[in-house]
């Protein structure tokens, strides 16, 4: 309401301090006793549209488009930038640019002025939905006909493993481009279909006896894929969980009853589907409390802290839900059927015969042996968002684990990451923070517990058993719990 009425008064508030026939100072006065809220906002707008002005990027790149003379402002064009910038390139227009991460992608210091809606826009901008959380809806029947090829493969997958004929299959496909490649959820299915191949291809079969060279027709397409997202070429939980569902009918709710896989789909048995919907159902679980989150940062920034409250209950909500989800995992899931069936198939370029040395991709050995770790929760944005919001402190091993994973997260959930961790307003003393805290606790204990059942039981020597991400899990998942103390 605000904005809408400043329009009519910046007019008015010109045509005061123009008039040769008034005294200005007197004249203002009376201007904003109307109403002192929009005549100041007025007053902000006139004087920058008399001075023909703007605020000019910090980041002074000469590239930059904000940079050099500016046109005259109109009413309530406000020489401010949004948060909302489709340019990967000038990021640092509204922010400062730090180290990043190992990807070099920059810390997000939001120096914008965020106004009322912009917690949607954040959210767009981010790839978030207030609905889904870090889910993607992928519609398979979307897909352009050209890339039937890759569909069909991995719909026939489980007869084509009961064949032993998946790496035939894969060797016959035709080298596909990209070319046709049109929407965000284009480029997210592609990932989840060639990732789904190349599973099937390395850990089908013996995986002592894996290949060492991934052949051409998902090598080229799959890095280009990949490269697009601002992701790793490997399977990882983005595409496998986030990308891999659909509404089995869509008058009925999310649930994962209710849900179907796309893809990555390798036995003949509900396990399979039942491991990664309950995965899916586990992170719509925190759909809620991150739409608070985003919009509890954006008001912070203007120096509006009253959404921090409703952020951090939702927090213990939301875990409070995804804590009672997970335990369903044992109702079509077996340990056994998951550690020693589905789990190889979760496997990265460093398990196997490829442990050692990792793999090539054909056809761009430039890029030399690969050994990039598997699908992990440790991938999941939703727990790492929690933690910058909470301000929960990683350390040594740990915290390099951690940042090293959000290399196999979408470009823009990593960037999300980065500007809640700079941007945060919880402070340790923030009322609700402790209470936060303790049911990320528990839900790391539940997950704790969850691992040890589903792989702690089912192997000879635990104590050197190490994770799908490549990391010695259960000690790390035990100090990622002592860090939330």
């Amino acid at each position: 309401m605000l904005l809408k009425n400043a329009s009519p008064f910046a007019f008015e508030y010109s045509r005061i301090v123009n008039s040769k026939r008034h005294k200005g100072r007197d004249r203002v006065a009376a201007f904003l006793g109307r109403d002192t809220r929009v005549g100041v906002l007025a007053l902000v707008v006139c004087f920058c549209q008399q001075q023909r002005t703007r605020v000019l990027c910090r980041s002074r790149q000469p590239g930059c488009p904000r940079r050099g003379p500016a046109p005259r402002l109109q009413p309530l064009e406000f020489p401010v930038h949004s948060i909302i910038d489709d340019s990967e390139r000038h990021w640092d227009c509204l922010a400062e640019r730090g180290s990043g991460t190992a990807g070099g992608e920059a810390v997000m210091r939001s120096r914008a002025q965020m106004t009322f809606d912009e917690t949607e826009e954040a959210l767009s901008r981010f790839r978030v939905s207030r609905e889904l959380g870090f889910l993607t809806r992928c519609d398979m029947s979307k897909m352009h006909e050209y890339y039937r090829p890759w569909i069909d493969l991995c719909d026939n997958m489980v007869e084509l493993i009961r064949k032993n004929q998946v790496q035939q299959a894969v060797l016959q496909l035709p080298l596909l481009t990209t070319d046709k490649l049109v929407t965000y959820e284009d480029w997210r299915t592609a990932h989840l279909l060639l990732v789904t191949m190349a599973s099937g291809y390395l850990w089908s079969g013996n995986p002592k006896e894996a290949p060492f060279v991934l052949p051409r027709s998902i090598s080229q397409p799959l890095t280009a894929v990949s490269e697009q997202l601002g992701i790793r070429p490997v399977i990882c939980h983005a595409s496998a969980c986030l990308a891999n569902w659909h509404l089995i009918d869509n008058n009925q709710p999310f649930s994962p009853d209710n849900l179907q896989l796309n893809a990555f789909t390798f036995l003949n048995s509900r396990g399979n589907h039942w491991f990664f919907v309950v995965t899916a159902q586990i992170e719509k679980d925190f759909a809620p409390c991150i739409y608070e989150i985003v919009r509890a940062v954006c008001f912070s920034i203007r120096g509006k802290l009253h959404y921090v409250d409703s952020a951090l209950s939702s927090i213990v909500t939301c875990l409070n839900n995804a804590s009672a989800t997970m335990k369903r995992m044992n109702e079509h899931l077996s340990p056994k059927e998951f550690y020693h069936e589905l789990r190889p198939f979760l496997w990265g370029y460093n398990e196997g015969s490829l442990k050692q040395n990792g793999i090539i991709f054909e056809g761009m050995e430039d890029m030399g042996h690969l050994k990039y770790g598997g699908g992990s929760a440790a991938q999941s944005s939703t727990i790492q968002l929690i933690d910058a919001f909470l301000k929960v402190e990683h350390t040594g091993a740990e915290k390099d684990f951690l940042i090293e994973q959000r290399e196999y997260m979408p470009r823009e959930h990593r960037q999300l990451l980065e500007w809640v961790e700079a941007s945060t307003p919880v402070g340790k003393s923030t009322p609700g923070r402790e209470q936060a805290l303790e049911a990320l606790r528990a839900f790391r204990c539940t997950h704790l517990n969850t691992v040890a059942q589903y792989i702690l039981t089912q192997i000879e020597h635990p104590s050197s058993t190490t994770g799908t991400g490549g990391t010695p899990f259960m000690q790390f998942l035990k100090n990622v719990r002592a860090d939330t103390e």
